[in-house]
């Protein structure tokens, strides 16, 4: 069974994935307002081609930190495998504009490292 879905995954990556899956929806259960859990399980999902239940997770994150570039980068990337090409179209531009504010806020290591 988990084969033909996982090929490269082992029994013990498969088991892991699992048990790191009932974490985040443990950890959601403790605080719904949590963005990464809603991260975690959308890649997962998406990795699964769970396409409904990764767009639940990912919209769910990104309204939760709406500015986060990865989120809407994983919006993205669902949206255009259910066909709602627009609306990734939508996300892509959002992704690259909020990318490109959080490399402009953050340092590289070499600004962090000439500051020393």
């Amino acid at each position: 069974m988990f084969g033909a879905s996982f090929p490269s995954l082992s029994f013990h990556q498969i088991h892991a994935e699992g048990r790191a899956a009932e974490l985040m929806k443990s950890a959601l259960k403790l605080d719904s307002s949590l963005s990464e859990p809603h991260y975690y399980l959308g890649n997962q999902a998406l990795q699964r081609r769970n396409l409904k239940e990764a767009m639940y997770h990912l919209e769910a994150g990104a309204g939760l930190n709406p500015n986060s570039s990865k989120f809407h980068y994983a919006l993205a990337r669902d949206y255009r495998r259910l066909g709602r090409v627009q609306e990734a179209a939508k996300e892509v531009e959002r992704y690259h504009k909020l990318k490109a504010a959080e490399e402009k806020s953050v340092p590289g290591i070499s600004a962090v490292v000439m500051k020393n």
